[in-house]
């Protein structure tokens, strides 16, 4: 019996070996190709969420730009008044609710010959147009980078963020349009129209994403500057490279000189890098020189597999 027994193992076990060893072949073929296709799956909507995204930001910061450019060809005309100059900037802010603030800022004596500073200045509070007036001993609007870059470029630029104390008083950035006045063919700079937005409405479009439980987005400056970020200390204080070289990361810090200089890009990234191993996308957004990055979290957007994986052991 014992014997019959022992014959029956030898005849079975090559069988019972070769059935594990057939399932575990099916098995790491299935997985292998559950997990590219999911990988596929992310990196697709990964970009489409980046470019949706991008696209909200761009409908925001291109009539913001219009905006500025057509009040500065309003205030180019030569003798234009106070009165008219007020008029015009009030009316553009509160046509455009996406502006928070809008100023029209002049050279020393520029405007008034007896007044160094003359720069009116509108913000949006309750739906309406509140006036004050930039300038002054403790703010010297034209030693300012959103007066100083057009000034020497002769082109309008979008600012690096900043706090405004003593203008809007909120994060901020700013773009600015240099102003001209043209007489006998000579072209001279007297100051530059600004329009404002709050980094509060870039966080609000980022925190409104849904990237599974712990994904998020953020954005830099041209010169990588976080203008949003869920680490709030970072915004305005910190960039990409001088957290690479704090965390001395060569790869994070290779990602940021790609974003800064315009690239789009989909790429792996270690636990090291982003505290998680999981995939980055970014793109650049149009009319700021800004750059858009979304991290996603490997451990979520793999647990579909891993829940296919425990019901398919299960069997």
């Amino acid at each position: 019996m014992l014997k019959n027994r022992t014959i029956a193992f030898r005849l079975g076990a090559p069988v019972l070996l070769g059935s594990a060893v057939i399932f575990l072949v099916i098995f790491g073929t299935g997985y292998l190709h559950s997990r590219e296709t999911i990988l596929r799956n992310v990196e697709k909507d990964a970009r489409n969420l980046g470019f949706r995204v991008v696209y909200q930001i761009e409908s925001v910061l291109a009539p913001v730009e219009k905006m500025a450019v057509n009040l500065a060809m309003q205030m180019e005309e030569p003798d234009i008044t106070k009165e008219r100059l007020l008029k015009m900037v009030r009316r553009s802010l509160l046509a455009n609710p996406e502006i928070f603030g809008s100023a029209v800022a002049f050279e020393p004596y520029g405007f008034d010959p007896s007044a160094c500073f003359f720069a009116p200045y509108f913000t949006r509070k309750d739906n309406e147009a509140k006036l004050s007036y930039l300038g002054g001993d403790d703010y010297r609007y034209f030693y300012y980078d959103w007066y100083q870059i057009p000034k020497e470029t002769g082109k309008p630029s979008w600012s690096e963020p900043y706090f405004d104390e003593g203008g809007g008083n909120i994060p901020m950035v700013t773009f600015s349009v240099p102003l001209f006045h043209e007489r006998n063919r000579d072209r001279r700079f007297i100051g530059v129209v600004t329009a404002d937005i709050s980094l509060i409405w870039l966080e609000k479009i980022l925190s409104a994403m849904r990237i599974y439980q712990t994904g998020y987005g953020f954005i830099l400056s041209p010169n990588g500057t976080f203008i949003t970020h869920p680490q709030k200390p970072w915004i305005m204080n910190e960039t990409i490279f001088s957290i690479a070289e704090a965390w001395e990361d060569m790869e994070l810090r290779r990602i940021g000189k790609r974003m800064i200089q315009g690239e789009s890009g989909y790429v792996r990234l270690s636990e090291r890098t982003m505290g998680k191993n999981g995939f980055l996308f970014f793109a650049p957004i149009g009319y700021s020189d800004w750059s858009l990055g979304i991290f996603f979290p490997e451990a979520e957007l793999m647990a579909e597999l891993h829940g296919l994986n425990r019901q398919l052991l299960s069997l």
